[in-house]
């Protein structure tokens, strides 16, 4: 996951695509699996698949990262949505359809060492729950901080690589036992040993056109330094953060937030430090101390043995690492202007700061005449509706907080906000003449300059394109509406047709994606009934659930990269979580469901239990804002919802074993379900549901949607012709 978030520019669309491709050939292959082999299940035809999973681990990170060369994506280019989709199901499908396959054929193994005990579905799916919840710890602990990506992939091969053999050796007598082990294992050493030589040659080809200095994996995502001339740029997961020297973009974030200000002394700087910014803010002779705050502390190391010392006043510069937002919230220092130096809010992640609750923490940071500065993408001459709305959104969002608000046209459009009304000047005249008072010696920034990026006409159009929009479309932490318009700009770019389905969601409102889903669910319904299958509320809970479960774990990972502005590197962590929380739930529903009577309705409770738990998580975030939330709250959370996934998961196939004779059929049908209603969940949630309903709603949606389960299944028991069925 974390490798393709790099490849894909930290975009929360790519996490979405890919676990929709994984679960999509995952449950295929689970599906696929008794159709295509009717013989009984083997040990060999068990190792088999070992042997292929080991084969298909550093094949498929070779698969992604060389992705980006076959679909000519070049460096600094987001890709479209379709180009994701290609990559993401095209990659991962060999590996996820050999891992459907493994797991419905361990269920049969372990059926017949247990005499067909329907209890074999939920120990198997507690083994993987166990499993990947150790993967989780494990990674996060020790292999994410020592080992690279692909060293952690050929560790992953290594190990089905064994298990494939300990398999083989129990049930073959081939003489080739040993010299397959001998070759096996010398081959992985030999990819180990020349690893870090495979991961260089894969970055000198992607980078082929540009200089490639070096590359650095950091807790935050990956580094590289490129070098176009006497430029160096860099790139963090494949997106430009800053070129140095850039005299141009570095003198018009500076300059035009300073000159706003008639005697600016103290000065904050939030994000692009070595962008050259602070040389730039030293031009104002009335400047004496400037404090900048960077994520990365590795980053800053890592850049300066290519650029050199760095030519800073001591004593007058002081950089702190880490979250800007955390660090803003708890200094008592204020500034005479605060300088938000970051990217155009194209995910999630960026969104936060450019909110309501972000600009509310930056005024309590300004002096009563202080002011704030940043600029997004836009454009100097044509600004089209979705641009216009996009602006618009922020400038709104913005005077919710702050008196005055100001736009200056350009390419990049600059918002300056002050607390107090009359500080602010959008007049060509005043700003020039500061610049002849503070004598600076700028190569871009001077008065022709000025005179023309301010010009009378220009600054009439913008202010025709900028309209106030309702509250239901201010950019909130939990609602991240800037987001959305940004994923429109994006998609203008790219198909139109996507463009279309973007807009057409816009408009939707929530009770439209209720009675959506509330649809589906229906004519899921109806068509089991028509096609006589037993027990069709049960697929629709399995259904729902698998739905509900993925999207409880995107929206806990939101929620944790909104308050932290990171879930880059607790993302093993949080699954971790999640997956204990599965195992723990599977635990107690096989414990349950092995006592035979009452299965159904422990089922029932379990699925009344999820909608109780998404209504009690809507009123925890309601009352405790994402800057009171504690680190330890998420993987809490995030494992009870995992719990109640895994209880309702076992109790379900508990009973569905005691109907269905058939082990393979029932693992088929029921965990088939599960990822389906998951691949669902992931390409719905992160591509619709969260951008335009902001995470309360969706949450409260997914709360009905399991309330809906809960009353089929509650039907089911009042109204069938006998009861005793629905409790052996």
């Amino acid at each position: 996951m974390r490798e393709f978030i790099s490849a894909f520019y930290g975009n929360e669309l790519a996490i979405g695509v890919q676990l929709g491709a994984w679960l999509f050939w995952t449950a295929l292959g689970s599906a696929l699996m008794p159709r295509i082999f009717s013989s009984p299940p083997s040990l060999s035809r068990f190792s088999i698949l070992q042997f292929l999973l080991a084969f298909f681990f550093p094949l498929t990170l070779m698969a992604i990262r060389a992705s980006k060369v076959f679909f000519h994506i070049s460096p600094g280019e987001i890709p479209g949505l379709a180009e994701m989709a290609k990559v993401a199901f095209l990659t991962l499908c060999p590996l996820c359809i050999v891992s459907g396959f493994s797991y419905t054929t361990a269920c049969q193994l372990i059926s017949e060492l247990k005499n067909h005990s329907p209890k074999t579905i939920g120990q198997v799916y507690v083994l993987e729950a166990i499993g990947a919840g150790l993967g989780g710890f494990v990674a996060t602990l020790f292999f994410f901080p020592h080992l690279s990506s692909i060293h952690i992939v050929l560790l992953l091969s290594l190990i089905n690589f064994i298990s494939g053999i300990c398999l083989w050796i129990l049930d073959s007598r081939s003489e080739f036992r040993m010299p397959a082990l001998i070759l096996g294992l010398v081959g992985w050493l030999f990819l180990f040993r020349f690893s870090p030589s495979i991961e260089k040659t894969w970055d000198q080809w992607f980078w082929k056109d540009l200089k490639l200095l070096a590359t650095k994996q950091t807790a935050y995502g990956n580094l590289a330094i490129v070098q176009t001339g006497e430029m160096l740029t860099v790139f963090e997961n494949g997106l430009p953060l800053f070129t140095r020297p850039d005299p141009l973009t570095a003198e018009s974030i500076v300059h035009y937030a300073l000159l706003e200000h008639p005697n600016p002394e103290k000065i904050l700087l939030v994000g692009g430090t070595l962008g050259g910014t602070i040389e730039q803010a030293f031009l104002h002779p009335s400047v004496h101390t400037i404090h900048a705050v960077e994520l990365d502390p590795e980053a800053i190391g890592f850049v300066q043995k290519y650029i050199g010392t760095l030519d800073w006043p001591p004593h007058q510069v002081q950089i702190h690492f880490g979250d800007a937002r955390k660090w803003i919230r708890n200094t008592q220092e204020t500034f005479d202007v605060i300088i938000l130096n970051m990217p155009t809010p194209y995910t999630a992640q960026l969104n936060r700061f450019y909110t309501v609750e972000f600009y509310q923490e930056v005024r309590k940071r300004l002096h009563p005449h202080g002011l704030f500065f940043f600029q997004v993408s836009s454009s100097e001459n044509a600004i089209g509706k979705e641009l216009s709305e996009f602006l618009s959104t922020l400038y709104t969002t913005l005077h919710q907080v702050f008196d005055e608000v100001i736009l200056l046209p350009g390419d990049r459009c600059r918002f300056i906000a002050s607390p107090r009304m009359g500080q602010l000047t959008s007049d060509p005249a005043i700003l020039s003449k500061r610049i002849q008072e503070r004598n600076l010696q700028t190569q871009y920034v001077q008065n022709y300059y000025i005179e023309f990026d301010l010009s009378k006409e220009r600054r009439e159009y913008l202010r025709s394109r900028i309209f106030l929009v309702p509250p239901e479309r201010i950019n909130r932490d939990f609602k991240p509406i800037a987001y959305l318009y940004d994923l429109l700009l994006w998609t203008t770019h790219y198909a139109s047709f996507v463009k279309k389905i973007f807009i057409f969601l816009f408009k939707k409102k929530w009770i439209d994606f209720l009675l959506f889903f509330i649809g589906l669910l229906g004519i899921y319904y109806v068509f089991s009934k028509a096609s006589h299958l037993p027990y069709s509320e049960i697929r629709l809970s399995v259904l729902t659930v698998g739905f509900t479960e993925i999207s409880i774990e995107l929206i806990w990972i939101l929620l944790y990269q909104i308050t932290f502005g990171t879930a880059y590197k607790a993302l093993a962590l949080l699954v971790a979580a999640y997956m204990a929380g599965l195992a723990l739930g599977s635990r107690w529903g096989l414990r349950w469901a092995s006592k035979n009577s009452k299965t159904f309705d422990r089922l029932i409770g379990i699925q009344c239990a999820l909608g109780v738990y998404l209504m009690l998580t809507i009123g925890f975030l309601r009352i405790f804002h994402s800057n009171q939330m504690n680190r330890m709250l998420f993987p809490i959370g995030i494992g009870l919802g995992g719990f109640l996934g895994g209880a309702q998961f076992i109790l379900a196939n508990g009973f569905f074993l005691h109907k269905i004779p058939s082990v393979a059929k029932a693992t088929g049908t029921l965990y088939g379900l599960d990822l389906i209603g998951a691949m669902l969940g992931t390409l719905f949630t992160t591509v619709a549901i969260l951008p335009v309903l902001g995470i309360l709603q969706t949450l409260s949606l997914l709360g009905i949607l399991n309330f809906f389960a809960f009353l089929l299944l509650v039907a089911l028991r009042l109204f069938t012709k006998n009861p005793s069925n629905l409790d052996g």
